[in-house]
């Protein structure tokens, strides 16, 4: 993994690079840091990056612009601000940030930030579908919607259909702690990933599917959905 650090902070540089190494040699083997403290358009773009962590209120940079040049080179870079000022996460979003760090709740807010990745990396996981003695397994992270019929659950993905034997809240158990996945109606799972547009409680996905949201799951869709904008 490669992770790039932008702050015109020493000492933070240093101490987040010290909590990086120390937590992310719990999932990676080899983890390596790039880090810059001034200079910030002269990164080297020429090595893939998995995380941007950086601040977003530099002295003589505007943090959002740096990202917004770093993003146009790296299209798969996930970004994490931290910064003291509060008042910025809204700006923030116009970068699709993958969380924000407070600095005054650093410790705080970097445990949150593993949690996610954590359940981030269990949706790469693969699940085992049984349907009429025919066994196959997908990646969780593939799935799109999951559908209940009688006794049968439709599993639509971006490679195909696929059907399982299993009960619909069986599945829902499964999925429940990974936060991407949200039951919006008595016979809908769906994957927020693949959530195109929320309006007047009509869901709609890449695929084309439409779904009613429920009245029973508005509520804890709306917070759920509000949490997965923010991260």
């Amino acid at each position: 993994m490669n992770i790039l650090i932008i702050d015109d902070n020493l000492k933070m540089i240093e101490k987040l690079k010290k909590d990086l190494f120390i937590r992310f040699s719990e999932y990676i083997d080899k983890t390596n840091i790039f880090s810059y403290s001034s200079n910030f358009y002269a990164i080297d773009t020429t090595i893939e990056y998995d995380f941007c962590f950086v601040d977003i209120d530099l002295i003589d940079e505007n943090g959002i612009e740096v990202v917004k040049y770093i993003k146009e080179r790296q299209l798969k870079i996930k970004i994490v601000f931290i910064s003291s000022c509060l008042n910025l996460i809204h700006d923030s979003l116009i970068v699709q940030p993958f969380y924000f760090i407070r600095k005054k709740y650093y410790k705080e807010d970097l445990e949150n930030f593993f949690a996610i990745y954590t359940n981030m990396e269990k949706t790469k996981e693969l699940i085992s579908l049984n349907y009429k003695y025919n066994k196959v397994n997908i990646n969780v992270e593939d799935i799109i919607y999951i559908a209940s019929f009688g006794h049968q659950l439709s599993i639509k993905t971006k490679a195909g259909l696929y059907e399982d034997n299993r009960k619909l809240i069986e599945i829902e158990n499964y999925l429940s702690n990974l936060g991407t996945f949200s039951r919006v109606h008595k016979s809908y799972i769906i994957n927020l990933e693949y959530l195109v547009s929320y309006k007047k409680n009509l869901l709609l996905l890449t695929d084309g599917t439409e779904i009613i949201l429920g009245r029973v799951y508005k509520k804890n869709f709306d917070k759920m959905f509000q949490e997965y904008l923010l991260r």
